[in-house]
This record gives C-alpha cells, structure tokens and sequence, in this order.
C-alpha cells in the first residue's frame, strides 16, 4: 500500500516546518542580542579582567535562558554601581535647599522685627 498525502497535509507540514524556521530566526537574534549585551556589560564591569575573559569565552555555551539571568545580574550590578552616588548626591541638595531656606527665612525675620522695632519706636 502506498502512503500519499494530501495537498492539505503537505501545506501543513509545509507551514509547520516555517513556524520552525521562523521560531529559530527568532531564538538566533535573541541570542545574539543578550550576547552583545553581556559582552558590553562585562566590559564595562568592575570585575577582574581575567574574570571578565572566562565569562566572554563561556558566552556561546550558554543557553538563552542562563544568558537572560547573566543578563539580569550584570544589570543590577551595573545599575548599583553607577547609582551608588545618587543618594548622597540627593542628601547633600536637599541639605543645601534646606540651609539656604534656612537663611532666607533667618533674614527675612530679621527685617520683620527691625519693622516691629521701628513702628514701635514711633509709638
């Protein structure tokens, strides 16, 4: 007995085998993103050079999913290092505005009273 099939069964076999290709296009450019990424965030690291070269090796053995929690480690790293600052940064402004309201506010009721002392001279 011969097996044919049918022209619906091969356009489904034909569909199915691009979901495939299209799937693998998909995965390829995934890979390659979090690659240049996790290259461009392990240059810029603080870790040891010869650190930074084992993970850029090990790079094309890893698989999408241990690329995207290298990613997410590498990330937050870079992020507290480069916003380590900003907090003492934001405390010293704040400390700033508060003196210079401070000393505003210090003038501002110096003249009130000098006002005061004036009027009740007068009195």
């Amino acid at each position: 007995m011969i097996n044919t099939k049918t022209d619906t069964e091969i356009d489904e076999v034909s569909n199915d085998s691009q979901n495939i290709e299209n799937e693998i296009d998909r995965l390829q450019v995934d890979i390659e993103l979090h690659a240049n990424k996790l290259f461009l965030l392990i240059q810029n690291s603080t870790m040891p050079d010869e650190t930074k070269e084992s993970f850029i090796e090990m790079l094309p053995f890893f698989s999408l999913e241990q690329l995207e929690r290298l990613t997410g480690i590498l990330e937050a790293k870079y992020l507290d290092e480069k916003t380590q600052n900003i907090n003492q940064q934001f405390k010293e402004e704040i400390e700033n505005t508060i003196a210079q309201f401070k000393t505003a506010d210090s003038k501002d009721g110096e003249a009130f009273l000098n006002q005061i002392n004036v009027i009740s001279k007068g009195l």
